[in-house]
């Protein structure tokens, strides 16, 4: 299923980890804006590491995963669902190899949801990259 430019508005980069890979997100986050020009991307980073996020110049809002225990946080994770869904996200994107990623992708709602297929996270996405 090719996914056109006009179709994406608002596109969603899931980056749940270390400061490192948020940093190396910038080169996905500008080649988004290249593809995708009119499109708003956010970015949902962990704490701390996601303050790097601010520094991307392509991103027009960082969202914070500030979860350390589903099980215990369970009202902290409900109400950022509900933040990440009204946003209505057209593209999710989950730049990791793992499940945590692409099943935030899944709960945020978007249409579209693109990552890599490790760990179980591929069934959470409409685009699989091997």
């Amino acid at each position: 299923m090719l996914i056109l430019p006009e179709q994406i508005n608002k596109i969603l980069m899931v980056n749940i980890t270390h400061i490192g890979d948020i940093v190396l997100s910038c080169p996905t986050a500008r080649a988004l804006k290249k593809f995708f020009p009119f499109a708003e991307i956010d970015m949902l980073v962990s704490m701390p590491q996601g303050e790097a996020a601010f520094h991307n110049p392509y991103l027009s809002d960082v969202i914070f995963y500030d979860i350390e225990n589903w099980q215990q946080d369970r009202t902290k994770l409900l109400t950022l669902i509900q933040a990440l869904r009204n946003k209505k996200y057209d593209f999710a994107l989950s730049s990791r190899h793992g499940s945590a990623d692409p099943m935030m992708a899944y709960l945020s709602g978007a249409v579209y949801r693109a990552g890599f297929d490790t760990h179980g996270g591929a069934k959470f996405l409409t685009h699989v990259f091997p």
